[in-house]
C-alpha cells in the first residue's frame, strides 16, 4: 500500500493534468490522504494547497464535493492541530495570522472578531511612541493617574482594559477613536507604530481554506492546463456582463476581498477603503468572475481613478490587484495567489484586462516597474517581465529595449535559457506599454501628473499666502462663480471634491475664457469625481480635450520649477 507521502507526491505531479484517468487518480489520492496523518507541517500545507486547487479547478462533481468536505473540516485534522504553532502565518484555517493590518482592516477585524484580534507584544518595537500616544487616548479624568505611575504602554493598555473580554488588539483599536484628530492624522499615528497584530482562529475568522462565494453554476475542467497563447486585442473586444450590486451583497463581497487579503498577509487601499456603493461583478465565463471595487470618495486620488479587483474561479478567490486610469490609460496591477499559479494565469489576466478595458474604455495599458520586479523579488523569481512581454507589452525605454533584444536572442539560440535575476532587475526599471490603438505618449507612465501638485503649490504660494485653509475656501468660491455652481445643491462628497479640486482649477489660469460647453463639461467632471461610481469620472474627463491638454501644460509648469 502506498504511503501518504508518495500519495502526496503523485497528487502534486498531476495537479495541472485533467481527463478521465487523472480525475480518477486525483479523487482516490485526495480521499486516501483525507483519512491519513501527515508527519510534517510542510506536508500538511502541501495537502492544503492541493485541495484548494481542486476546489477552484474541479474536474468532476465528486472531486468538488470531496474538496469542499475536506476544507470544511480542515481545522479539525489531527496533524493540523499538532503543527498549529509551526503553521502560524500560512493562512490555513485553525492557525494564527500575524500582520500589521491597515487601520480600516484592523477596525473591521476588531468589529467582527473582538476576542480574536490580539497583539504580539514580544515583537513590538515602538514602545516610546505608543507611550506618548496613549496620553491622548484616555479620558481626561484618568489621564493624570495613568501618567503619574510608572506604567509602560503595554501595562497601561492592560490596566485600562481591565476585565473586558476583548483582546488587546481590539481594545487598542478602540482607543484610537479617542484621539481628537482627523481620520487621516489617526492613520498617520497608527502607521508609525507598525503594530504587530495576531488574529487567533475563531468562528468564521478569515482563512485561505474556507473563503468561497456561492455560485449557481460550476465550470468543470475537462482538459489539462497548459500555457495558452492569447491575443489581448481580440480578448478586449469580447463582451462581458457587468452587474452592479448593493447593500448586503456588496458588503459581503467587500468582506470576501478583505478576508482574502488578511489570510495572505496583504492589504491594498482599494479593498481596505472599498465603497459598498460602487461594487460590480463581471461574469467572464468558464467559471471566472471579477469583482470590481471602487474607493470611497474621501480616499480617492486627486486625478487618477483607482479600482481594486478580486478574481474568482468557481467562487474561490484566486487572485487580486488594482488599476488606475486616466488619459485613456489603464495601469493594471495583477496577482495570482501562489496556490493557484499554473492554473490558467494567462486566461485570468486576459479576462481582467478585458474587464478594465471595458470599465474605463482605455486603449493603452501600462505595467509599472514594481509589477515587473523593481524592489519585488517575487516578480523576479516568477519572470514577470517575460509574462507581460509574451502578451505584447513593450518598453519605451531604449536601454530596456536593447537588453530585451539581447535576451530574446539568447532565448532563441540557447535551449532552456533563462534570464538572470540581474538582467530581469535591469529590465524591470522601466514601465511596459500595450496599445490597442495608435501609439501615443500622453499616457500614464509617461506624463507626470504629480507635477500638477507642484504647480498648485507655486500658485498658492504666490497668490494666496500662507493660510492654506482659507485659500482652499476662496478657490472654491472662485470656481463656483466661474462654473455657476450652487454648493447647496451638492452632496457632501461633491462638496468635498469641489474644495479639493478648486485650487487645481484656479491654477490652470485659463478656465474663465473657456467656452460655455467646456465649462459645463468641467462641472460634470468635477461632480463625477465626488459621485458614487468614479468610473463615470474617467469617461467624462477623457472626453474633455481642453481639460486634458490644460493639465498637461500645468504638469510641465510644475516640472519647470524643479529645473
Amino acid at each position: 500500500m502506498a504511503s501518504i507521502t508518495s500519495d502526496l507526491d503523485r497528487a502534486e505531479s498531476i495537479r495541472l493534468k485533467f481527463g478521465a484517468e487523472f480525475e480518477r487518480q486525483r479523487f482516490e489520492l485526495i480521499k486516501r490522504m483525507e483519512a491519513g496523518v501527515f508527519r510534517t507541517p510542510s506536508q500538511v500545507q502541501r495537502y492544503h494547497e492541493l485541495v484548494g486547487f481542486a476546489r477552484a479547478w474541479p474536474d468532476s462533481p465528486r472531486v468538488l464535493r470531496l474538496s469542499r468536505r475536506i476544507t470544511k473540516n480542515f481545522d479539525r485534522r489531527q496533524d493540523l492541530r499538532r503543527f498549529r504553532k509551526r503553521l502560524k502565518g500560512t493562512g490555513i484555517a485553525g492557525t494564527d495570522i500575524p500582520f500589521s493590518f491597515y487601520l480600516p482592516t484592523a477596525k473591521w477585524l476588531a468589529r467582527h472578531w473582538p476576542q480574536q484580534l490580539d497583539m504580539d507584544w514580544e515583537n513590538f518595537e515602538e514602545h516610546d511612541r505608543l507611550d506618548e500616544l496613549l496620553k491622548h487616548m484616555a479620558v481626561f479624568a484618568e489621564q493624570q493617574g495613568l501618567e503619574s505611575y510608572d506604567f509602560n504602554g503595554i501595562e497601561r493598555i492592560q490596566k485600562m482594559r481591565g476585565s473586558n473580554n476583548n483582546a488587546d488588539g481590539t481594545f487598542l483599536i478602540s482607543l484610537f477613536e479617542l484621539l481628537p484628530v482627523a481620520q487621516r492624522i489617526k492613520e498617520h499615528f497608527y502607521d508609525n507604530l507598525s503594530l504587530p497584530f495576531v488574529l487567533h482562529p475563531g468562528p468564521k475568522t478569515p482563512s485561505r481554506t474556507k473563503a468561497e462565494l456561492h455560485v449557481s453554476e460550476i465550470h468543470y475542467q475537462d482538459r489539462s492546463l497548459g500555457s495558452a497563447t492569447i491575443n489581448l486585442k481580440q480578448v478586449a473586444k469580447q463582451p462581458l456582463t457587468f452587474s452592479r450590486v448593493t447593500g448586503t451583497q456588496a458588503r459581503g463581497l467587500i468582506a470576501l476581498a478583505r478576508g482574502a487579503m488578511v489570510s495572505r498577509f496583504r492589504d491594498i487601499d482599494p479593498i481596505a477603503y472599498a465603497d459598498p456603493h460602487d461594487v460590480r461583478v463581471v461574469d467572464c465565463g468558464q467559471g471566472i468572475q471579477i469583482v470590481l471595487y471602487g474607493v470611497v470618495p474621501e480616499r480617492r486620488f486627486l486625478l487618477e481613478c483607482e479600482y481594486g479587483h478580486l478574481i474568482l474561479k468557481n467562487g474561490i478567490p484566486v487572485g487580486y490587484g488594482s488599476a488606475w486610469s486616466l488619459y485613456g490609460t489603464c495601469l493594471l496591477n495583477f496577482n495570482i495567489f501562489p496556490t493557484f499559479r499554473g492554473g490558467q494565469g494567462v486566461l485570468l489576466y486576459a479576462k481582467t484586462f478585458a474587464a478594465f478595458h471595458q470599465l474605463f474604455s482605455a486603449d493603452t495599458f501600462v505595467v509599472e516597474p514594481y509589477q515587473l520586479g523593481e524592489e519585488n523579488e517575487e516578480a523576479i523569481q516568477s519572470g514577470a517581465w517575460w509574462f507581460y512581454n509574451k502578451l505584447g507589452y513593450k518598453p519605451y525605454d531604449r536601454e530596456a529595449s536593447r537588453l530585451a533584444k539581447s535576451e530574446n536572442e539568447k532565448r532563441r539560440t540557447r535551449t532552456n535559457y533563462r534570464s538572470s535575476p540581474s538582467a530581469l532587475r535591469r529590465l524591470a526599471q522601466a514601465p511596459m506599454f500595450l496599445h490597442l490603438g495608435c501609439r501615443r505618449k500622453d499616457v500614464l507612465g509617461l506624463v507626470d501628473l504629480e507635477a500638477c501638485g507642484l504647480a498648485v503649490t507655486d500658485y498658492l504660494s504666490r497668490q494666496r499666502g500662507s493660510d492654506r485653509a482659507r485659500a482652499e475656501v476662496d478657490c472654491a468660491k472662485t470656481v463656483c462663480s466661474w462654473l455657476d455652481i450652487d454648493q447647496r445643491k451638492l452632496s457632501s462628497d461633491q462638496r468635498l471634491w469641489l474644495r479639493r479640486w478648486s485650487p487645481l482649477i484656479v491654477s490652470l489660469g485659463s478656465v474663465p475664457g473657456w467656452s460655455q460647453n467646456d465649462k459645463t463639461a468641467l462641472t460634470a467632471v468635477l461632480l463625477a469625481k465626488g459621485g458614487r461610481e468614479q468610473s463615470r469620472y474617467v469617461h467624462l474627463f477623457d472626453r474633455h480635450q481642453h481639460l486634458r491638454e490644460s493639465l498637461l501644460k500645468l504638469s510641465r509648469r510644475g516640472l519647470q520649477k524643479l529645473e
